[in-house]
C-alpha cells in the first residue's frame, strides 16, 4: 500500500514523514522484497534444482543481489531516518537483522563459489 501512495495514489495508511521524505529506500526494499520472497522460494524446490540446475544458479545469483539491496536498504533507512521515540529495541533489532542477511548471503555465495554445498546451504 506504501508503494501505491508514493506513486501518487491515495493515502491508505498514516502519514509517515520520515518515508516521504526520502522514499527511494523505501521503494527498493519493497520491491526487491517482494521478488526475492517469490523467487526464493523456489530455490527450495529439490526437483527444480535437480533438473535445471542452470537456472538455480542463475536465480541464485540475482536473488544475492536482490537479498542485498533489501538488507542494505533496511540497514540505511535503520541507520538514516529518524528514530521512532522509544524505539532502541526496533533499532537494535533492525541492525542485527539486517547485518545477519547480508552476512548469510555473502557467506552463503562464498561457498558456493568455492564449491563447498553444504556449507552454502547451511547458510541459505
Amino acid at each position: 500500500m506504501r508503494l501505491f501512495e508514493l506513486a501518487g495514489g491515495p493515502q491508505l495508511l498514516p502519514a509517515n514523514p520520515r518515508i516521504t521524505a526520502s522514499p527511494v529506500p523505501v521503494v527498493v526494499h519493497i520491491v526487491c522484497a517482494v521478488v526475492y520472497a517469490i523467487l526464493g522460494a523456489f530455490q527450495f524446490s529439490h526437483g527444480l534444482r535437480r533438473r535445471w540446475p542452470g537456472w538455480h544458479r542463475m536465480a541464485g545469483r540475482v536473488l544475492v543481489v536482490l537479498g542485498l539491496a533489501v538488507a542494505l536498504s533496511a540497514l540505511w533507512m535503520t541507520q538514516f531516518y529518524p528514530r521512532v521515540p522509544g524505539g532502541d529495541l526496533a533499532y537494535v533489532f533492525r541492525l542485527a537483522f539486517g547485518a545477519g542477511m547480508a552476512a548469510s548471503i555473502i557467506l552463503g555465495f562464498d561457498a558456493i563459489r568455492r564449491g563447498d554445498v553444504a556449507r552454502h546451504r547451511d547458510w541459505m
